[in-house]
């Protein structure tokens, strides 16, 4: 038996931006959300996937085939109706707000993000066993600057009150 985080799919419009902004850092404190999927949602299909002597298809077909591809446990719609007319079933369609939702002890209602982990780990220390022979190497300066302008995102997201 093999365990593995939940695969959510988010059907975002392009050009919402704050939605995907949204998207962006949510997966940033979910576990496995480095591999959780963006689908966007658009009316036609844009001119960068037509390719030339072949049939265009319908930008509903193309979004069935992108769930098809990844086969995620849940689609999560950052505007309501957006899951419509996929073959999807809809006890496994929710919204961003759903995945936001936290029970009676602040622990996400779907899915596991950081903060339950490092309580977790926090209640059992005893658990964790360092390995004291690990070398440590520093990013260089360039690299250190650009991963640390992701931690303000993360940080406000993970004390941001529900």
């Amino acid at each position: 038996m093999r365990v593995r985080p939940l695969r959510f799919a988010f059907l975002v419009e392009p050009s919402d931006k704050a939605s995907l902004k949204s998207v962006f850092e949510l997966n940033s404190a979910l576990w496995g959300g480095a591999y959780n999927f963006v689908i966007p949602v658009f009316k036609g299909v844009p001119r960068r996937y037509r390719i030339p002597y072949f049939r265009t298809p319908v930008a509903l077909d193309m979004r069935k085939g992108l769930i098809e591809a990844f086969q995620p446990d849940f689609l999560v719609e950052m505007k309501a109706g957006a899951a419509a007319g996929l073959e999807f079933s809809q006890t496994r369609v929710i919204s961003y707000q759903d995945i936001l939702a936290v029970d009676d002890q602040g622990r996400r209602k779907i899915g596991i993000d950081l903060r339950s982990v490092c309580d977790e780990l926090y209640k059992r220390p005893t658990s964790l066993c360092f390995d004291t022979r690990q070398k440590w190497s520093f990013l260089p300066a360039k690299q250190n600057a650009s991963i640390c302008s992701l931690l303000p995102p993360l940080v406000t997201f993970l004390t941001r009150p529900n």
